[in-house]
């Protein structure tokens, strides 16, 4: 089973590097500095979850990450300042703060999303059909597994 796993984190290096090498490119084509080469990878892994539920409360950013409420005020504090995300009035309740990803950091991710899916698409197209269906399956049971483990 450790030599499988082994073989396991070198696949997943290789499509790490292939998302690096695209975040490079792309600040590069958008003429746009990549917004998350300044942030901690705590902060990187905060700014996907966040972008997935905003807006949002920082109730519900503390919730989302797992951690005190004071916790995610300081990190949303730090991303603000690195200007990655951005607190906004909720218009419907004037006492209620939303936060939001900058339209930067909209901008760039969403360019990610459609890189990483031509390249993903472009993996796919080399393996065989069954293949293909098993890596969809194996997926799904390690999302699956994934969300047994932590999210319980």
């Amino acid at each position: 089973m450790d030599k499988e796993i082994k073989d396991i984190i070198n696949v997943m290096e290789k499509l790490d590097a292939i998302l690096f090498s695209k975040f490079q490119r792309i600040g590069k084509r958008l003429s746009m500095k990549d917004p998350f080469s300044e942030l901690t990878n705590t902060q990187l892994q905060a700014v996907f979850k966040i972008s997935k539920i905003c807006p949002c409360t920082l109730s519900d950013v503390a919730k989302t990450l797992r951690i005190s409420k004071s916790s995610a005020s300081t990190l949303v504090e730090r991303m603000v300042i690195k200007g990655v995300l951005e607190r906004k009035q909720d218009p419907d309740n004037r006492r209620r703060v939303l936060i939001t990803v900058t339209r930067q950091v909209n901008r760039f991710q969403k360019t990610i999303d459609e890189e990483l899916i031509k390249e993903l698409k472009k993996i796919a197209t080399e393996m065989l059909p069954e293949d293909f269906n098993k890596w969809v399956e194996a997926n799904k049971a390690i999302d699956s597994a994934i969300d047994n483990i932590y999210e319980s």
